[in-house]
Order: structure tokens, then sequence, then C-alpha cells
């Protein structure tokens, strides 16, 4: 229902296309629900019904956590092109290793396939950023196996898996995010440039919103402005809504709306909004 109502279609058309495509997600998450005996299969089976969609508009995101994950001991990122061991808690594994295959399939390969279960598009940079980071921690989905064998640094190496808290493991991904500064605001530079940061588009907090409402109250002032740059490192997404109302400040109304629905083919942009 909720697809149905909301769903932009900046992707997939509507009509039979999209019919056909929602039914087969339904049915697939519908045979899923037989896995699911705690809440880890839940989140499991919600992340591949988005993820069916391949479209990095639609995802599931869940705000809280488990108390303890499994992990081997080590934390990867993706950094130019390849999957690097950031953080080792092992002398098996040196920080700097690089990840080149696990379960005899290069480590590429592992991560498209596990894209839609994870609720992400394969073959995406973002995608294997993304699921660098998590590859290796077990939230216990039910829906693919777990790494065992890997080949780090052309060398195989059985996995380890171990209990660490959650409280512990965040701290040690603090450590290593690619980029973390959650101020949204308007900075000047040069002679007569602006410099937009956007840390978010969906603020979890009144500060945060408040922020966002504050650039989009001085987005008009910026009309003059020899170069806008719209900063948005780190950003993970959120609502269309926010990004399209400082949009409607800074360029007016009609000029953003015909743009977002002639260049996207988005007619209506909410399917509920007549």
């Amino acid at each position: 229902t909720t697809l149905n109502s909301r769903y932009i279609h900046a992707l997939t058309p509507g009509g039979e296309t999209w019919d056909k495509q929602l039914a087969a997600a339904v049915r697939q998450a519908e045979m899923d629900t037989k896995l699911v005996s705690d809440f880890g299969g839940y989140r499991a089976v919600l992340r591949r019904f988005a993820g069916a969609f391949e479209d990095a508009h639609v995802r599931v995101r869940f705000n809280f956590q488990p108390v303890r994950y499994d992990w081997p001991a080590f934390l990867v990122r993706y950094q130019s092109g390849k999957y690097v061991v950031v953080q080792s808690g092992t002398s098996a594994i040196a920080k700097g290793a690089f990840i080149n295959a696990c379960d005899g399939k290069p480590i590429d390969l592992l991560i498209d396939e596990i894209a839609p279960f994870e609720g992400r598009v394969k073959g995406l940079e973002s995608t294997r950023a993304a699921i660098a980071r998590t590859l290796f921690v077990d939230d216990e989905n039910p829906l693919y196996k777990r790494p065992g064998r890997c080949k780090i640094d052309n060398r195989d190496v059985d996995l380890e898996w171990r209990s660490i808290r959650s409280t512990v493991l965040t701290k040690l991904n603090d450590e290593h995010a690619s980029f973390n500064e959650p101020v949204t605001a308007i900075g000047i530079f040069g002679s007569n440039s602006a410099w937009v940061r956007i840390a978010t588009m969906g603020p979890r907090n009144s500060e945060q919103a408040k922020q966002f409402h504050d650039i989009i109250s001085h987005a008009a002032q910026l009309r003059n402005k020899d170069l806008i740059v719209l900063d948005v490192r780190g950003n993970g997404g959120g609502s269309y809504n926010w990004f399209m109302a400082f949009l409607r400040e800074l360029y007016g109304p009609a000029y953003t709306d015909y743009y977002a629905q002639a260049r996207l083919q988005i007619r209506p942009v909410m399917l509920h909004d007549p």
C-alpha cells in the first residue's frame, strides 16, 4: 500500500510493468517469511523486499540495533576499488590487508549476489561501499550464509567468528567513518561563492531539522552567487521532500518542479498527490 501510494517512479514506470514487479516482490516476501523465527529474519525479509525493486530510493532502515553481533575480528572498507581491512583484532589478518575473494568467489561478485538481500542495487560503487561495512558483521540474516573462508592478501584464511557488543562495534565503526560531519549549513567562500553542506536528507532530531529549515529559508539569498557547491559527502539520503524544498526556494517552485518532472519523467511526483 505504501509503495503504491508514495513510490515516485523515477526508475520504474507505473502501470502493468510496476504491477508485475510489485506482485513478484510480494510473492517472494511471502515465501521468505517461512524462514522468520526472530527479529533478524524479519529485518532480512523486509530488506530483500526493498531490494527487489533495484532502486536506491526504496530502502528499509531500522534505527536500532541488537545488543551483540558476531564478527571475524576485523572491519573492512571499500577504498579506491579495493576491500581493505581497516581494523583488526586478530594476528592472523593484518591491518591494511586486501580481501580478494570469499568462499571461492571474487569479492565483487559475492557482493553483487548479496546486494538484493541487503536492499541494495548490485553493481554500484555505493553498494560496494555499503556492503563492505556489513559483509563481515553478522546480524543473523537467514537468507544467505556469512563468509567462512576468504582469500586475504592472496592467502586463504578461515574466518573465526566471535561475539562483540554492539556498543564496541559502533565505536570501532565511528573511528573509520568515511565522512562524519553532521552539520547542515550555508557557508560563504571566495569573493562571491557559497558552500552548502547538507549532512542528511533525513533529520533525526529537532536540531538537525532546524538546520535544514535554516538553509531552506536562506536559499533564495544565494541566487546571485557565482558558484554554489552542494556538499553531500556522507549523506545517506532520506526524504525527497527536504531537498526539493531547498531547491524550490533556490530556483523558485515553477522552475524546480518543471525540471524535477520533465527531466526525470516523474508525473506526478507522488501518486497520491493530484
